[in-house]
């Protein structure tokens, strides 16, 4: 969940309740909880921060940063996620550095 610089808005992911739903950003304005349509879906595990010009930045499934402006319900991809050559993903899910071969 994040809270708006002006605490007048707040998002949160609403998580599936089966193994087969979406998680979806959901937006708090006027007193209601509405869900954000056509958005690169978050994964469960996506941090949320409101900007200071009032956007939305999260991860999406993609491993894409991307900036939601609830202003103009638009949505732009900043940056993809990359683990570079000699690194990898671990099984505890850590990056470690590969050994020279």
């Amino acid at each position: 969940m994040a809270i708006s610089t002006d605490e007048d808005h707040a998002t949160a992911l609403n998580l599936p309740t089966d193994a087969h739903g979406r998680v979806r950003l959901m937006l708090w304005s006027g007193g209601e909880w509405l869900p954000v349509p056509d958005i690169p879906t978050p994964p469960i595990s996506s941090k949320l921060a409101w900007l200071e010009n009032g956007s939305v930045i999260y991860e999406s499934e993609d491993r894409a940063l991307s900036v939601y402006d609830p202003a103009h319900a638009e949505v732009q991809a900043v940056q993809r996620a990359v683990v570079p050559p000699r690194w990898r993903i671990g099984d505890d899910g850590l990056p470690s550095k590969r050994s020279a071969s």
